[in-house]
């Protein structure tokens, strides 16, 4: 008898980037992400953050869910920001 080893989870980000722009004087843009396990079986996972223009991009969990963060325009200067969520 032949026994497949189990599929292993897999995180999968969709979107897997985000790109956003704002005006001056504009509101504040809120990015969505979907946070799921494509593979097989659970897995527990977190996400972090630690650019001071992107918020509440801070959460954990085991199942399917939808992920939001707060990019905030207060106090930028005109100009591209970039950071990495781990």
């Amino acid at each position: 008898m032949t026994v497949d080893p189990p599929t292993p989870p897999t995180l999968t980000l969709s979107p897997s980037s985000l790109a956003f722009s704002a005006t001056q004087g504009g509101s504040s843009r809120r990015p969505d992400v979907l946070v799921s396990n494509t593979g097989g079986g659970s897995m527990d996972w977190t996400a972090s953050e630690t650019a001071a223009w992107l918020k509440r991009v801070a959460a954990s969990g085991s199942e399917r869910r939808d992920d939001h963060g707060d990019a905030s325009i207060t106090g930028l200067a005109a100009g591209t920001y970039t950071t990495d969520v781990t």
